[in-house]
Order: C-alpha cells, then structure tokens, then sequence
C-alpha cells in the first residue's frame, strides 16, 4: 500500500473516532424532572401504520393518577442523543386546565417525553412499556389492532378503565 495512502487511512479513522467521542459523549448527558403535580385532563393518541392518528380524552382523576403515578416513576436520566428523538406510536398529552404540563410517549423499546421545553428520549424494557400501557388500560394486542386499522377496536376503547 502506498504511504499516502496509509496516512490517508489513518487521517480518516482518527477523523472518526473522534466524531464518535463527540457524539457519543453528547448522547449520554441526562436529565431528571421533577413530579408533574396536578394534572386535570390528558389526551391520548396512538399512530396508525398508515400514519392516521386516534385520540381519547381522559378525565377520571382516578385513571389521571394512575397515568401520573407510571410518568412520575420515569423521572430519572433522560436524554438527547445526537441523532435526534425517535416518534412514539403512543402518546398521551397532560395538562393542568388548559396548560400542556407534559408529554408522555412509546415506542417499539423507547419512551420519549416533552418537558420544560424539550424532547427527550430513553430506553425502556418490554416490561416498563407494559406498564405504561397497563396504566392507560390498554394491552400490546389492542394497541397492535388500534394501529393495524381495526375499526372495531377504535371505537369499542373507552380510554382508561
């Protein structure tokens, strides 16, 4: 191999690694937030694979606290990886009277929320996104419906039981 192109080949790995360690470091700060407090109302809204979206209204303080209760336990190292926030499919929106406190949202193995004028995302495990839904009264089979189109299961979900 030629020498130029040796140190060419190490100019471009060094260039790299380096990048790597930038962003890599940057995706690793986190956050932790507060407890939301109160929260007098929230929106539900699941994605469609078409890319349609269906949203309930929650109300009952009862389901409000329990959704409240999953969200507050999630309050701890949360992140902005460099290459930016991956969409929930599921989302559920809270606010106090008319005021967006927070969203709260899921992905295949990831939750993300919107916070004190951010975005930002962390990983979750089959059995914290499970409880996230069992906390809005939903099951992995019904959501799966929801998003396949099934008519039949939009209209039937009342929202939390």
């Amino acid at each position: 191999m030629p020498r130029w192109l040796q140190i060419a080949v190490v100019v471009v790995l060094t260039v790299v690694g380096i990048l790597l360690v930038i962003f890599s470091a940057r995706g690793r700060n986190t956050r932790d937030f507060s407890s939301l407090g109160t929260v007098t109302s929230a929106n539900l809204w699941v994605t469609a694979n078409d890319g349609s979206r269906y949203g309930w209204k929650i109300s009952d303080p009862k389901d409000l606290s329990r959704i409240v209760n999953f969200v507050d336990s999630q309050r701890v190292n949360w992140g902005t990886p460099w290459y930016g926030i991956a969409v929930a499919f599921l989302e559920v929106q809270l606010f106090d009277g008319q005021q967006l406190k927070s969203s709260f949202g899921v992905g295949k193995n990831f939750f993300e929320t919107q916070r004190n004028g951010g975005f930002f995302s962390k990983n979750a495990t089959p059995n914290e996104i499970r409880g996230f839904l069992d906390s809005l009264g939903l099951d992995e089979a019904t959501v799966r419906e929801i998003r396949n189109g099934s008519e039949s299961v939009r209209k039937n979900y009342q929202g939390p039981d």
